[in-house]
């Protein structure tokens, strides 16, 4: 799998916490756990998109300068 995969892979993957974050009704305590949970489970995924973005931009970098 490459890393462009696994990106679009995190983006559906966020995009589905998303989802079910807004599915869930917060009235009561432990649906509020699951969906602060759900959102916690989101931001790290986020985190991780943010990591392999960078790392596909500096691969291109390289790459563009050492066709130079």
């Amino acid at each position: 799998m490459t890393e462009l995969e696994m990106l679009n892979r995190v983006r559906e993957a966020i995009a589905c916490l998303d989802a079910a974050a807004n599915y869930i009704p917060i009235e009561s305590q432990g649906a509020r756990k699951l969906h602060s949970r759900i959102q916690d489970a989101g931001d790290a995924l986020v985190e991780v998109r943010e990591e392999i973005q960078v790392r596909i931009e500096v691969q291109e970098r390289l790459k563009r300068s050492l066709e130079r």
